[in-house]
């Protein structure tokens, strides 16, 4: 090849490379923005999961707090209830309170119900019961002892009652709000070997 043509060439490939360098340059900036771009959407969808998830378990301690609240409450609304008709008739404002902490306790164990992992709602469903059978107890003694209702169970007595209340139902408040710290990490699980 000649001096010229090669001058020519290399004078051809220098043009070249000094026009075809902005859009390089160009291109690996738009590439660096893209991947910044990214990360960024990223970072903010990791955030957002993080957010959900604190938002989640603060929801989730509100209404542990609230039903080991009322759920102690209607425990002791009930204990309360027995020793009153043990003495006489109730007063209507009595019995009143009575309702009132069972259709709390009902409200809140109904939209417990929809955040409550299964091992922590299958302890609650027990004390749900558990609080249904007191009560039940309670309002059949009433009528037994004051209004000359047949006793459904002649072994049923207001002693009884108030230990099942204070005891076994009292129990199951308690295992229930063991499952609930364990669940929010504030507590060891209790089946833990040593």
């Amino acid at each position: 090849m000649s001096a010229d043509v090669t001058t020519v060439v290399i004078a051809i490939l220098g043009a070249i490379g000094t026009l075809s360098s902005p859009l390089l340059t160009q291109r690996i900036a738009d590439r660096a923005k893209r991947q910044e771009f990214e990360f960024e959407i990223q970072r903010r969808r990791a955030d957002q999961i993080e957010d959900d998830r604190r938002s989640a378990i603060q929801e989730r301690r509100a209404i542990y707090a609230k039903l080991n609240t009322t759920a102690r409450r209607y425990e002791q609304a009930i204990y309360h209830y027995l020793r009153v008709i043990s003495e006489g008739p109730p007063h209507p404002d009595q019995e009143d309170e009575l309702v009132a902490a069972r259709e709390t306790f009902r409200e809140l164990y109904s939209d417990a119900q929809m955040v409550l992992p299964d091992h922590v709602l299958a302890a609650a469903m027990d004390m749900s019961y558990g609080l249904g059978q007191a009560y039940g107890k309670a309002r059949r003694l009433e009528k037994s002892l004051h209004f000359g209702g047949p006793a459904d169970d002649p072994g049923e007595t207001v002693e009884a009652a108030r230990e099942y209340c204070h005891g076994d139902v009292y129990q199951m408040i308690i295992r229930v709000r063991g499952l609930m710290r364990e669940d929010l990490g504030v507590a060891e699980p209790a089946d833990q070997p040593d």
